[in-house]
């Protein structure tokens, strides 16, 4: 491992974080570091134990996978830490290289993770491991391994890239876009500073193979070390490895290795690690190359090579650097290869005399080729024409164009096949096409590269296509790109017109597409945006079906995502527009929340907390306006004319509001309004709309400095000369505006007027502005006294507080902007107080209790009790406020509920004494009847069960039930007799759902008759707690519940059939039935389908116990057989154990036959495999075979379920069986060409881990 490249290391910033948050944690954490080859994992967890030791962990070890001997346990290392684990400091265990046991030794890797899940247990441990990505991903069972957390590694910098080559006195600005990728892995770095130190320049290098073609060339290898290299390379792609062991290596070899140990070109390649007698290159990449190159040299076809090697994945990587060799050295011999893979009939040659045997190039080989293919950066106009001829006469093609353009090719690809492939499936295709679909993605991906040429798409489409999701996707995909990056002035236009058409012919419908994309607009073009956003808020104020205040959104409530911005922009049209847009949607009355009444004491004068919809719409509008309009501008007059223009009096007053701010401009405006409103008939009640701007305009002139002191006066004096007999209009005209004057002109005159008018109607001493509407946002009510006031009072000043309050009704103290509460609330906030100190206070509670009216304090105190508890000392205390309020019916519930919080205390004595209390319960009023079908009726979901566990009688069920358990007594037994032949449904409800509980005190006879009293009416009602009691039945008492079972049989078709169904298929588990019994419950046409689901999820989820697993799956069988099947096969697969996946292998077998039922369970069923594959790899294989040869639509389904295809067991468990069977490889590779042809979730990405980048 090497740690510098010149002398210079990068520092990982989540080094120091790593080892900060876990020296602070007190739980265990198993933390994996995550990278592609050469990123510099090693050097990481190198760091790693430096800074560990840098902070002095005393209890620190390292590990490093690839040096671990056969006889080297993870249990010594577990039993290391163990011997610390009561130590309270940090233990830490650094695991490197992780994923050389995954491929070579998978035994000793389970091994290390179950002890790795032990060492997690241990208080202050940290694990941190490091691994390849893909087999973190994809291996078994790294992929299953549950890590606290994982940390991908940050590829090198710029800066750091930079840093090390202008060591070496190179220029990083001239290196291709392209390479510079490259160089942000360590290791590509290190090889490209070894070139350039070797008198080679990178600048024309474009890919991996370029790179290592320079370092051959100016290392000056010689012609023997070459062949030796390549002899290795071969070696390691025989025997499918990246370490070769000494006894793979012929001893010639080895010796001749030996021998040119010292070259210092073949050491900087070559690695030799005599420790454990293996030799490797420095790279796992140079594997692929130099085997290319021997490929070439020995002038050997790709289909030759891939076929000795047996089509294996391990070969796809050196496909890769073949070609692009080939690309370099001959596009003629390039043509020729792929004309072999792709077109021609590939025959293997048998040695002696046997005739040549057909061999089929597989789907994966192809698709390797095809996705390298897809990453050339500059293809040639001829090997366009090659893919054109690929798709279009090649036996797959369409398949193959569908690999091709799912590997992402690059933006060089849209120049050579634009006008012969892309344009015509344009022009001549929609959605239905897949080429067309196919097509789109690819054009979505390059739009940030090719922008010009992608926007003229867009619009060519939109003016051609309707409506599809597809073309939605793509505009919106584009759109995003686009966003991301500052776009020349020849695009902003068309950007713009690609948006617009979009909303105008309803690609973008949601409300948020249509906000996001305005928002876009505007950076260019502000005034379309405006333009286009209003003309939508007006269309969705028109729709009948919109709604404009909801949790969804609407674009109305949307204008402060879009405004805000404009206004910035362009505050005058975004001002006037808007001015425009409430001109047409103000009304003179309340319609609804889709029009604006103009009132301009709401609209202008209120103050609310929160406003919503048109009103938050108008408020920020209206802010604006005021804002805009305080500099006299121009445009600023503009507005202000418009406005008074306005035939809505809202406007028109926000013009005046304006005017104030500019009053020496308007100062004639101004006075004139005043003095007209002063000689109006102030009688008419439609003058009151004026009154809120006349007090504002009265205080604004007084302190302006324009208006003469004449003109004030001649105001004084006009006000000073109305008189009104109605208070109102005394208060509006002449009160208020006087208190608006300021202070100074205030003379006697004024003042005795004030003083006339106020004794007159009796108003307030102190005149206080309040607005004409005001809110403040829902309150929570108050208590007049909070606890910490009350614990101050002595218990006599608390008994008086409380009776002098007890009829306290709830106020709002409008100064503070408080609601004060009630005796309620009052009475909630003392009984806190009783309960914690019940010493001081009880015998205020026992004067309380004395009289009713007081009985919201009692009420209460019983309900915190019920809360709370109490403590042992004060039971006999609590009885004896008991007997003195139980006979009130509003106080019984609160005091069963208490009782059952003090079970546990009550004594045989307390018992005795509290029992006739309780018979007086069991014939309390409360319920008086059923309620809860008129609520049902009203479109509530009220129930019998909920509606009886809070009335009086129900309550006390429970209770007794529970006192069952402590006292033997006949009047308990009286109790629940009565209470189950109670005329409410709800209460007997109760009464079943806790007999369960009873079972155990009273035995199951007598539980059973209790049972059957109550089931006599109503049972419809209470179905979910029938079966809960009747499951209960002892074996040999099973011919008691078979006359109660008729009965639910008899009304099977309604919801008691669900109870039916339940009950037959426990007593079937339990042995009481049999399976031909229940297998005709499934059968019974009468029987509520819901019952027969209610039964399947049953026996589903009853497989997950080892004892019921065959019993259940008998009647899964037949029910698949006979396609009686109701339920959700899902559930038997997330329950279904891998140590009974033999028996599961029929079912599974079945179901993979059945489309149509198989569907919702098809993704757990893959799950389920991959869970097995332990128990019987070839046989989860075999399932696996079997059920993607059955591969249907139901496989794809989006919208009901997950669909199987999104799962990636199958990728998991076909490399389980390359890296465990390679005798079973072909089926494995078969089986992998099947999932590529399905476009299956994760292919792709599997096979690119691959690739050994």
């Amino acid at each position: 491992m090497i740690r510098e490249i010149e002398k210079e290391q990068y520092f990982y910033p989540e080094v120091k974080e790593i080892v900060s948050n876990s020296l602070e944690s007190t739980e265990g954490k198993v933390i994996l570091i995550v990278g592609q080859p050469g990123s510099g994992k090693s050097v990481f967890m190198s760091q790693l134990y430096d800074e560990f030791k840098k902070r002095e962990v005393e209890y620190l070890t390292a590990i490093r996978a690839e040096f671990l001997n056969e006889t080297d346990s993870p249990k010594d290392v577990y039993e290391l830490f163990t011997k610390v684990k009561d130590v309270d400091k940090p233990k830490v265990l650094l695991l490197d290289s992780l994923d050389v046991l995954a491929y070579s030794r998978r035994r000793k890797l389970q091994e290390w993770l179950f002890y790795i899940d032990n060492l997690k247990k241990i208080k202050r441990m940290i694990v941190v491991c490091a691994s390849r990505s893909f087999e973190a991903e994809h291996l078994y069972p790294m992929n299953e391994q549950e890590w606290s957390e994982k940390i991908y590694i940050r590829l090198l910098p710029d800066e750091f890239i930079d840093k090390v080559l202008s060591k070496v006195n190179y220029d990083y600005n001239s290196i291709s876009s392209e390479f510079r990728k490259f160089l942000r892995i360590p290791l590509h770095l290190r090889i490209t500073v070894e070139i350039i130190k070797n008198g080679g320049d990178p600048k024309n290098i474009f890919d991996l193979h370029g790179l290592y073609a320079k370092l051959f060339e100016v290392l000056k290898i010689s012609t023997e070390e070459m062949s030796l290299l390549m002899q290795l390379s071969e070696l390691m792609i025989k025997n499918r490895t990246i370490y070769l062991p000494y006894s793979l290596i012929g001893i010639p070899l080895l010796n001749k290795i030996k021998e040119m140990k010292d070259s210092p070109g073949i050491m900087g390649i070559v690695q030799i690690d005599s420790r454990n007698q293996r030799i490797s290159f420095s790279h796992q990449t140079l594997i692929d190359y130099l085997s290319a190159l021997k490929v070439l040299n020995e002038n050997k076809s790709i289909a030759d090579f891939v076929v000795k090697h047996g089509q294996s994945l391990f070969i796809r990587p050196t496909i890769r650097h073949i070609l692009g060799l080939l690309r370099i050295l001959s596009q003629k011999r390039l043509f020729e290869e792929l004309e072999k893979i792709f077109f021609k009939k590939y025959f293997e040659k048998k040695i002696g005399f046997g005739s040549a045997e057909e061999k089929s190039i597989r789907l994966h080989i192809k698709t390797a080729i095809l996705a390298n293919m897809a990453s050339w950066n500059n293809p040639t106009i001829e090997e366009g024409k090659f893919l054109l001829r690929l798709f279009n006469e090649a036996e797959d093609g369409q398949q193959l164009m569908i690999q091709f353009f799912n590997n992402k090719p690059t933006s060089g690809w849209y120049e050579v096949l634009k006008e012969i492939y892309i344009l015509p499936i344009l022009k001549k295709s929609d959605e239905e096409d897949i080429k067309w679909r196919i097509i789109i993605s690819f054009l979505a991906d390059i739009a940030k590269d090719k922008l010009y040429e992608v926007l003229d798409i867009c619009l060519f489409l939109l003016e051609k296509q309707k409506h599809s999701i597809t073309l939605e996707w793509f505009i919106r995909k584009v759109s995003d790109e686009i966003s991301k990056i500052e776009l020349e002035d020849t695009l902003k236009e068309k950007y713009t017109q690609v948006l617009e058409q979009a909303i105008r012919k309803g690609i973008f419908s949601w409300y948020y597409e249509i906000v996001i994309s305005c928002k876009r607009m505007a950076k260019y073009s502000p005034e379309k945006a405006l333009q286009l956003y209003f003309e939508c808020v007006l269309k969705e104020l028109k729709n009948k079906n919109s709604k404009i205040i909801s949790s969804q959104g609407s674009l109305t409530k949307s204008f402060e995502k879009i405004l805000p911005s404009l206004y910035e922009k362009v505050p005058y049209e975004t001002l006037l527009t808007t001015t425009n847009f409430f001109e047409q949607i103000l009304v003179n009355n309340y319609v609804g929340k889709k029009r604006l009444w103009d009132n301009p004491n709401e609209l202008l004068y209120s103050q609310h907390a929160q406003r919503f919809g048109l009103n938050a719409f108008y408020e920020w509008y209206k802010n604006k306006i005021l804002e805009f309009c305080s500099s006299l501008t121009e445009p600023a007059k503009q507005i202000i004319e418009k406005l008074e223009q306005s035939k809505w009096e809202s406007q028109r007053q926000l013009s005046m509001l304006c005017k104030l701010r500019n009053i020496d401009f308007y100062k004639n405006d101004i006075l004139d309004y005043i003095r007209n409103i002063l000689k109006s008939s102030l009688e008419n009640s439609s003058m009151y709309r004026q009154s809120e701007l006349f007090i504002r305009t009265i205080e604004r002139v007084f302190k302006a400095k324009v208006i003469e002191e004449e003109e004030k006066e001649e105001i004084i004096n006009e006000i000073l000369s109305l008189d009104f007999d109605d208070d109102l209009q005394a208060r509006v005209w002449i009160w208020e505006p006087l208190h608006h004057i300021p202070e100074k002109y205030r003379n006697e005159k004024v003042k005795q007027r004030l003083k006339e008018i106020r004794e007159k109607f009796n108003f307030e001493e102190e005149y206080k502005y309040t607005p004409p509407i005001e809110s403040t946002g829902v309150k929570v009510a108050q208590p007049i006294a909070k606890a910490d006031e009350l614990r101050k009072k002595s218990p006599e000043e608390l008994y008086e507080f409380l009776i002098k309050n007890r009829d306290l009704k709830g106020r709002w103290d409008l100064e503070n902007d408080i609601f004060y509460g009630g005796v309620r609330e009052l009475a909630q906030e003392v009984a806190k107080v009783f309960v914690e100190d019940l010493r001081r206070y009880r015998e205020v509670l026992i004067k309380l209790a004395k009289d009713s009216a007081n009985d919201e304090y009692i009420s209460w105190f019983f309900i915190e009790v019920s809360k709370k508890g109490i403590n042992e000392e004060y039971i006999d205390w609590l009885i004896e406020l008991v007997f003195l309020v139980y006979k009130r019916e509003n106080l019984q519930r609160e005091i069963i509920f208490t009782f059952e919080k003090v079970r546990e205390f009550l004594t045989e004595r307390h018992f005795c004494k509290v029992k006739n209390t309780l018979l007086e319960f069991s014939k309390a009023k409360d319920p008086e009847e059923d309620k809860f079908f008129e609520y049902r009726k009203q479109g509530y979901s009220n129930d019998a069960l909920t509606e009886g566990i809070n009335s009086t009688r129900g309550s006390l069920i429970p209770l007794a039930i529970s006192l069952l358990h402590k006292f033997e007594d006949n009047l308990l037994l009286e109790i629940l007799e009565k209470l189950s032949k109670d005329k409410t449904i709800s209460v007997r409800a109760v009464l079943v759902r806790y007999l369960p509980y009873a079972i155990k005190p009273i035995g199951w006879d007598k539980c059973f008759e209790l049972f059957s009293n109550a089931f006599e009416k109503g049972a419809e009602e209470y179905v979910e707690c029938i079966t809960d009691f009747l499951r209960c039945v002892p074996q040999n008492k099973f011919e008691q519940v078979k006359e109660i079972i008729d009965k639910i049989w008899k009304k099977r078709n309604g919801k008691l059939g669900i109870d039916y169904a339940l009950l037959m298929g426990i007593y079937y588990l339990r042995g009481f039935v049999s399976g031909e019994d229940l297998m005709n419950v499934f059968k019974d046409k009468e029987l509520i389908e819901e019952g027969k689901e209610e039964c399947f999820n049953l026996l589903a989820n009853q497989v997950k116990f080892k004892e019921n697993v065959d019993k259940c799956l008998k009647i899964i069988s037949n029910l698949l057989d006979t396609n009686f099947l109701k339920g959700r096969l899902s559930i038997l697969f997330m329950q279904a154990r891998p140590e009974d996946f033999k028996k599961f292998v029929p079912i599974i077998e079945k179901i993979i036959r059945k489309p149509k039922v198989r569907g919702e369970a098809l993704y757990y069923t893959l799950e389920y495999l991959e869970k097995s594959i332990l128990f019987d790899p070839l046989e989860v294989f075999n399932l696996l075979e079997n059920l993607l040869s059955n591969v249907g639509e139901d496989f794809y389904n989006l919208r009901d379920y997950i669909p199987a295809s999104h799962s990636k067991a199958p990728l998991n468990i076909i490399n389980t069986i390359l890296e465990c069977y390679p005798e079973e490889e072909n089926r494995a590779l078969e089986a992998l060409d099947k999932l590529i042809k399905l476009n299956w979730e994760g292919v792709n990405e599997y096979l690119y881990a691959l690739d050994r980048f």
